[in-house]
């Protein structure tokens, strides 16, 4: 019998609660009591992109009453908890003058994905966790972008950035198993690179 994987640490956890409570500050909120540090983390730094990037008061606005970006609105419920399904179109993302990497920021315009994307990504979700990968998805895959649904055997593209933590930037082919790899697979960067954060 093989020995569960685990993937809590705690010193990630503190940094979640510390900067989640940084940010919050910022906007002049607290943290809700019963919000995960991961997801709450996550949900923090989106709003923190689109408040800095904001072109307008009303959007501005809009993210300083939603530190969460209205994440709490846009759940789906998976066997590791609530998570944000949506699927941006990859033509319209926006990148950064210092960085190539397209991204996507919830905010005021967000829907959820199609019902077909919330059940192939709960799907994969849930195989994921009957391979002991539950707990590393739940830490640092709360946002998943759907990006573009191609063929089997066609190149896959996917990525995590630093600067929007918990996020998963993903193409999918609908097979729940491929993209179940797919999260595992981000979501280890964005672990990663929590770990090392100063």
């Amino acid at each position: 019998m093989s020995t569960p994987l685990d993937f809590a640490f705690s010193p990630i956890r503190d940094l979640h609660q510390d900067r989640t409570r940084r940010i919050h500050d910022l906007f002049r909120t607290t943290v809700g009591e019963t919000e995960r540090p991961a997801d709450a983390y996550c949900l923090a730094h989106h709003a923190l992109e689109g408040a800095a990037r904001a072109g307008d008061t009303l959007t501005l606005g809009w993210y300083q009453t939603r530190p969460d970006s209205n994440g709490t609105a846009l759940t789906t419920p998976t066997v590791v908890g609530p998570r944000i399904v949506v699927s941006p179109d990859p033509g319209r993302m926006p990148r950064s003058p210092i960085s190539d990497t397209a991204y996507y920021v919830l905010g005021p315009d967000t829907t959820v994905a199609s019902a077909d994307e919330l059940a192939l990504t709960t799907a994969a979700v849930a195989t994921a966790a009957r391979h002991e990968f539950g707990d590393l998805l739940a830490d640092h895959t709360v946002v998943t972008c759907l990006l573009r649904r191609k063929a089997l055997g066609d190149t896959l593209v996917s990525w995590a950035i630093t600067r929007l933590p918990g996020t998963v930037y993903t193409d999918h082919v609908g097979a729940p198993t491929v993209l179940g790899r797919d999260l595992i697979h981000d979501a280890g960067h964005n672990c990663g690179v929590t770990r090392t954060a100063p």
